[in-house]
């Protein structure tokens, strides 16, 4: 094993308002904390929010505590402000997708995973609405992005996204995934899932998981 270089490449496949992808985010940053592993985030559209009018309130509250039930689970942290309003932030509105603003936060700041971690927790703890182009740039900002060079990025991200998202549905139909967030794992020409639930909120496990396949490469 050449030790200056990573020997695994864990793919992450998020969609931005997913509760799971969110619960499995601490399992990604015990991953980018070891030395022999590579982190590739694949970014996916958001499907419709449930502060849809499609959806009936009933569905909406099952939804909300199913989700809530899922992050006690995976120990991560939601606020009363998201349970409250961020709901009704209407997917239809976009302005600015947040898969967009973290490939913009990468291309300019080589920054792209603590700004999906600020939108994150921007929209499951603190219920901000993260479409909003003013709101994601303030976002930017509280991590050290200055908005002008984010702002331009953000459009140069937005004309590339089509093919981000092309790629991503081609690698979750290579990986026959099922649901978000999908791990996977790349190591030389294999290439394999991760039972997600089985690590969710156990990141030591799963570091410890990682590890294995690293001695063994």
């Amino acid at each position: 094993m050449n030790p200056s270089s990573p020997t695994l490449t864990l793919h992450y496949i998020y969609e931005p308002f997913c509760a799971r992808s969110y619960g499995a985010a601490p399992l990604v940053e015990s991953a980018l904390a070891m030395s022999h592993v590579r982190v590739v985030t694949h970014g996916t559209a958001p499907k419709p929010r449930l502060g849809s009018m499609t959806h009936s309130l009933a569905m909406r509250e099952l939804a909300l505590r199913q989700k809530m039930q899922l992050l006690e689970e995976a120990r991560q942290p939601f606020g009363s402000a998201y349970q409250q309003g961020v709901l009704s932030c209407d997917a239809s509105a976009d302005t600015c997708p947040p898969a967009a603003a973290m490939l913009a936060a990468e291309r300019v700041a080589t920054a792209g995973w603590p700004m999906l971690r600020r939108l994150q927790a921007a929209y499951f703890v603190d219920g901000r609405c993260i479409t909003k182009r003013p709101e994601v740039l303030r976002l930017g900002e509280e991590i050290g992005i200055g908005a002008a060079a984010f702002d331009r990025a953000i459009d140069e991200a937005l004309r590339g996204l089509p093919d981000h998202l092309a790629q991503t549905r081609e690698l979750i139909a290579d990986l026959k995934g099922e649901g978000y967030p999908t791990l996977a794992v790349g190591m030389g020409a294999h290439f394999f899932k991760l039972p997600v639930d089985r690590f969710m909120g156990q990141p030591t496990m799963f570091r410890h998981a990682l590890e294995g396949l690293v001695a063994s490469a």
